[in-house]
């Protein structure tokens, strides 16, 4: 969930890959196939058009996993997409948006994942919609459950 570790795994993706594509007890094995998830949630698909939402930094993501340099990034984006950047822009992108784009995305899963297995005694019961929510700082029903 933060993007200094995002980035990380993504630059060394390829090696981490190979090194537990065979260890299904390795904990790495497992990251990494939460990260694809991940990458294809936020960059690959839209919610439910099976389109694809950021090609731009999707192609990127997967040249740079690949090994392509930043002068052959640039040329691929311009052939590609249409995108005249300079290889620092792409270096920036790949360093810095792509790794708080994902670690953002974990981190709203990651309380998506609490508030639903959250205990029921930590529930409210809205007093609007008459609907049971998760109790929340911004959730302002204190009526014990």
């Amino acid at each position: 969930m933060r993007p200094e570790h995002v980035s990380f795994l993504l630059n060394y993706y390829s090696a981490l890959k190979q090194d537990t594509s065979d260890q299904l007890n390795n904990d790495m094995h497992w990251l990494l196939l939460d990260l694809e998830d991940l990458i294809i949630k936020v960059l690959k698909r839209e919610e439910d058009y099976g389109a694809v939402r950021n090609e731009v930094l999707y192609d990127l993501l997967v040249w740079k996993v690949d090994g392509y340099t930043g002068k052959e990034i640039q040329e691929l984006m311009e052939v590609n997409h249409g995108e005249i950047h300079s290889e620092q822009y792409y270096s920036s992108l790949w360093r810095h948006h792509l790794p708080k784009l994902l670690a953002k995305e974990a981190q709203k899963n990651w309380i998506r994942w609490y508030y639903r297995n959250k205990p029921q005694d930590y529930w409210k019961l809205c007093t609007k919609c008459g609907e049971w929510k998760p109790s929340s700082p911004y959730f302002y029903d204190r009526s014990p459950v």
